[in-house]
């Protein structure tokens, strides 16, 4: 499978979904399927998949819609015969979906925003109209999704991530103190 990994991040550092995406090429790559990742020339997270030897689609996102950029990851989709778009932001999702409208991609929208999707005919254009199948690693995500009374709830899939827990084993180690607890996550309300 050809996967194209979007991020818009700015910076020097490599985060969260950043190094997700990076280390999900990383993986794909050897085992027969083309992973590329498009993120801004020049910063922290282009660096980090030259580095690390994954193939880099440049590109910089402007705050509007950009009609060269999207023509250019189009050409670039159907050029690499790309069938899956996974992308971190609202902002890639609208790009994205202008690129493909009409292709056979599937879009992955690891992680969103729902302030940033605003009630306008721009708005309405990308996600409504062009129909695009949107996938979300979670109900949740869904459920944001499905609040946008113009978007078509049946076309947003859940693809939860996935943990091989048989490849994991818990190491044989005690509790610092009776009672204690350990989370390992994100607190968000």
């Amino acid at each position: 499978m050809n996967i194209l990994f979007m991020n818009n991040f700015r910076g020097d550092a490599v985060y969260g979904i950043e190094l997700w995406m990076l280390r999900m090429a990383q993986a794909l790559n050897p085992r027969g399927h083309s992973a590329w990742l498009a993120c801004r020339p020049g910063d922290g997270l282009c660096r980090a998949a030259q580095a690390a030897r994954v193939p880099v689609l440049p590109y910089s996102p402007s705050k509007g819609l950009n009609p060269a950029l999207a023509r250019h990851i189009r050409r670039f989709v159907q050029e690499n015969q790309i069938r899956v778009i996974c992308l971190k932001t609202y902002h890639d999702l609208r790009l994205a979906t202008w690129a493909c409208r009409g292709l056979p991609v599937r879009i992955f929208c690891r992680r969103g925003n729902m302030k940033d999707i605003r009630n306008t005919l721009r708005h309405f254009l990308h996600i409504a109209l062009l129909r695009p199948e949107i996938l979300v690693p979670s109900a949740s995500l869904k459920t944001e999704f499905s609040t946008i009374s113009w978007v078509n709830p049946r076309r947003i899939h859940v693809l939860h991530h996935g943990v091989d827990v048989e490849r994991y084993h818990a190491p044989d180690i005690q509790p610092a103190a009776p009672g204690a607890v350990v989370f390992l996550g994100r607190l968000h309300s």
